[in-house]
């Protein structure tokens, strides 16, 4: 430091201690709040799937009843580690590309068919997975192309579950959300 006449004229070329804690304590907070955010949204996308999936159900269901087992028929594939659906023709699901279909979920999230007995096993969908539910005018399915006859999909990530309950008797469907 040198003193000239009143004034002192400081020659330090860095930062205080105090600012760079200053500066970490505002980065742990940042990263706090960028992985709180991340796992929001990424327990949204469960539910969203799910709940995204129910509404085709019922879309599928109302065509059916409206318009006859043919245009009620819902296609669900698995396309690119994504799960898709359509509603419409058997023949229109079965040769439908992913742009003509609706996206039900992302990549980052398990999908799992299941039973309604045991809330988290069953066989995880993979690439070329598809399933046909052919709804009849009284509402219950009509004819089930895979001899699985599931009654559930389950939708994970790490820490939230979310799950289709399907009754093919009736052709109710509803959706649980769970925490692990």
């Amino acid at each position: 430091m040198i003193k000239r006449g009143r004034r002192i004229v400081s020659d330090n070329k860095g930062f205080s201690l105090v600012e760079v804690m200053v500066v970490i304590a505002i980065m742990m907070i940042l990263v706090g709040i960028a992985a709180l955010s991340y796992n929001i949204v990424s327990n949204a996308n469960v539910s969203k799937a799910a709940n995204s999936l129910n509404s085709t159900f019922a879309s599928a269901r109302a065509t059916g009843m409206a318009k006859g087992d043919d245009e009620g028929t819902l296609t669900l594939k698995m396309i690119d580690g994504k799960l898709y659906a359509y509603i419409g023709s058997e023949v229109d699901g079965h040769n439908a590309t992913a742009s003509q279909m609706e996206k039900i979920s992302n990549n980052a999230m398990t999908v799992v068919l299941g039973n309604a007995e045991n809330s988290t096993a069953g066989t995880q969908l993979t690439d070329g997975y598809e399933m046909q539910y052919q709804f009849a005018p009284s509402g219950a399915v009509k004819g089930i192309t895979d001899s699985n006859s599931c009654v559930s999909y389950m939708f994970m990530n790490k820490k939230r579950g979310a799950r289709m309950f399907f009754y093919q008797e009736t052709g109710r469907h509803d959706v649980g959300i769970w925490n692990f």
